[in-house]
Formats: C-alpha cells, sequence, structure tokens
C-alpha cells in the first residue's frame, strides 16, 4: 500500500448549477492542479467541495479571492491492489492512534484501489509511522 500525506481545502460554495465550474475555472487560471476533489451537500442552499492541489496556497488565495469559506483538512491518499478488507486495513493505523476519520472516498479500477482519507487538521494527531519531514506515511 501507497500512502502520501495530502492536505485538502474545504470550500463552500452556492448550490446551484454552474457553480462547481466557476470554482474549478478559477482555480485553473491560478495555475493550480487539482489532483483531490470531491463533492458533497452542505448547509441549506450551500455545497462543500473538498479540492487539493501541489499548491494549496494557491487555492488559499482562490478561495480568499472570491471570499469563499475555508477549513483546512489534513490527509491521505493511499493506493494499492483491491482486495477483501482493503478497507479495514486502511483505516486501521488511525483507529488505532484515536484519529477521527471525517471524510473517505474511494475508487476502485482495474483492480487497484485510491483512496483519500481526511481528518480534521485542528484536533487531530499525526497517525504513527507518519514523518512530518517528508510527510509520508509508512508501513
Amino acid at each position: 500500500m501507497a500512502t502520501t500525506r495530502k492536505d485538502v481545502l474545504k470550500v463552500e460554495i452556492d448550490d446551484r448549477p454552474g457553480t462547481l465550474n466557476e470554482l474549478f475555472t478559477k482555480v485553473a487560471a491560478a495555475g493550480a492542479n487539482l489532483d483531490v476533489i470531491a463533492a458533497s451537500p452542505g448547509g441549506p442552499g450551500k455545497s462543500a467541495v473538498f479540492i487539493g492541489s501541489d499548491n494549496q496556497d494557491t487555492l488559499k488565495e482562490v478561495a480568499g479571492l472570491f471570499k469563499l469559506p475555508v477549513a483546512e483538512y489534513a490527509g491521505f491518499t493511499l493506493s494499492g491492489e483491491d482486495a477483501i478488507g482493503a478497507a479495514a486495513e486502511v483505516t486501521k493505523p488511525l483507529a488505532d492512534a484515536g484519529v477521527n476519520i471525517e471524510i473517505a472516498s474511494a475508487l476502485v479500477s482495474d483492480g487497484k484501489y485510491k483512496t483519500v482519507i481526511l481528518v480534521d487538521s485542528s484536533n487531530s494527531r499525526r497517525p504513527p509511522g507518519c514523518s512530518e519531514r517528508n510527510r509520508e506515511m509508512t508501513r
């Protein structure tokens, strides 16, 4: 299993046709390449969009320019061979460390899985094996 530390922003946008495209267009114009995208219903009339990039500062600048509410999440991207119990194996180190998973998303294709797990940055502890220096979790 390959695991990498990934910081992600939660951006709140209006829940109406085209707003997600508007956000993505602004991010692209600012030169940030998104490598994590997830969206879900937010509060009344709002959507929560989780975005990650190799340039988080640019994402924060875009959100700030358009006065979009933002929350920061620490997260991990994980990938490996799909098998029965893969989700349990992936989440066990976090559970054992007492880290609460806020958001999880996964996709399986051609026998391989790719998962994004987000934890609340403000109250989470660094999972065991997660090196602050190289920002990667090792097993």
